[in-house]
């Protein structure tokens, strides 16, 4: 069962992250300020709902990764499978392959384990799947945790990246991912974090 202490290791260790720097992305200073009152709350009753790409955890651990993301990782592994997580219900269409290889666990967010209606600071695995071009309205972070996904952005071509690195989307910005093999991705958002992405046609 998740309890509260075992989240807030999870949360501190996001917080802590986002403060080595408040100021490449100004959204950060914004998540740091939102995050820092959350510490001390204690969290509402959460009921577990693993999916099936939980099961990339392992490779998810032993992956390489940057120094500044262990501490997340490692808060994240022993608790995986009591995290509610979710999916997109835009992406139904893309079949059960793209769904048994997709999920995203909102750790604070209007659907959040702690509820928020300003931010979204979410974890999302992917593995072996295409993630369309999309695009929301709020700005968004992303820091790829574990993995080498390929990112891109509106008319641009796929650029890999890896552990540690950041990719901003301003608002509406269209933006697609690839990925080989599991990658675990820290994504947040500021702004009106109400509703979901929706997909763009190309």
């Amino acid at each position: 069962m998740l309890t509260s202490p075992a989240f807030r290791t999870l949360l501190s260790a996001i917080h802590a992250f986002y403060s080595l720097d408040t100021e490449t992305y100004p959204l950060t200073k914004t998540l740091v300020d939102e995050i820092e009152p959350l510490l001390s709350h204690a969290i509402p009753k959460t009921e577990p709902a693993p999916l099936p790409m939980l099961r990339h955890m392992e490779m998810i651990v032993a992956a390489d990764m940057h120094p500044t993301v262990v501490p997340i990782v490692n808060a994240l592994a022993p608790i995986a499978n009591e995290l509610p997580w979710m999916q997109n219900p835009n992406y139904a269409k893309f079949g059960k392959h793209y769904l048994d290889n997709y999920g995203f666990t909102m750790l604070v967010g209007p659907a959040g384990v702690i509820p928020h209606d300003r931010i979204i600071v979410s974890l999302g695995i992917w593995s072996d799947v295409l993630y369309p071009m999309h695009h929301h309205e709020p700005e968004e972070i992303y820091h790829v945790l574990t993995g080498t996904p390929d990112f891109r952005v509106a008319d641009s071509g796929f650029t890999p990246k890896q552990s540690g690195d950041a990719i901003f989307h301003a608002t509406w910005e269209p933006h697609a991912q690839r990925f080989e093999g599991p990658s675990l991705l820290m994504a947040s958002w500021v702004g009106n974090v109400e509703a979901y992405a929706v997909l763009v046609e190309e």
